[in-house]
């Protein structure tokens, strides 16, 4: 067996026996403000930075996820991202940025509330580029270095499942780039999905790993 075979083993076991026991495990449902379904399996973004990890289930669902508004071209992280793709497929995009007065996309910071994603503009204008494009199918395992700008496309029609564990957090705030025309200022309140949403995000994860 491969390494990342073994690897998909090893997180599905485990994604498997948490969304099975959810409701003893606390596990949540939420929505992130980049559309897709966050389901923490570990302490939140405070005491991951205190114990250097963060661990979660994200999921794109072609009933429940949600179009982004207002869309991103791209954004980096604060910190080291290392993910597995356990169901589904989708193209990983990397984008240089570069700052240039002229250009059409402005460069937002991120910060964080109780519940609520807060984006400011910077008032720096920049260009962006897409360096590469990867395919990551089931079972993959990739990683993403902190601060690099990236983008997940999916097909909106097919089911997603991915573990990210973040570690060797910089300190920075994560960066997002926007058209210039949008507004200087964004807050996108992470709301919890229904329990009806919940139940059958958490009965398709199970019948994806079965």
């Amino acid at each position: 067996m491969n390494q990342e075979r073994a690897d998909w083993e090893e997180v599905a076991q485990v994604t498997r026996r948490l969304v099975a026991h959810a409701d003893a495990e606390d596990l949540v449902a939420r929505w992130h403000p980049l559309g897709f379904i966050d389901i923490p399996i570990s302490e939140g973004a405070a005491a991951a930075r205190r114990k250097s990890t963060h661990t979660t289930i994200h999921v794109w669902h072609p009933e429940f996820s949600r179009p982004q508004d207002p869309p991103d071209i791209c954004h980096s992280h604060g910190w080291h991202l290392d993910s597995v793709v356990l169901h589904g497929s989708f193209v990983n995009e990397t984008y240089d940025v570069e700052v240039d007065e002229a250009a059409p996309y402005m460069l937002y910071e991120v910060s964080y509330g109780a519940g609520v994603s807060i984006s400011q503009s910077t008032g720096r204008r920049v260009t962006v580029r897409i360096g590469n494009e990867e395919r990551m199918q089931q079972g993959r395992r990739y990683q993403i270095p902190a601060e690099f700008f990236h983008w997940t496309r999916t097909n909106g029609d097919d089911l997603v499942i991915t573990v990210m564990s973040s570690s060797s957090f910089t300190g920075k705030s994560p960066m997002i780039v926007r058209s210039a025309e949008s507004r200087r200022a964004h807050e996108y309140e992470r709301t919890f999905c229904s329990n009806g949403v919940r139940k059958t995000v958490f009965k398709d994860i199970l019948s994806r790993l079965t």
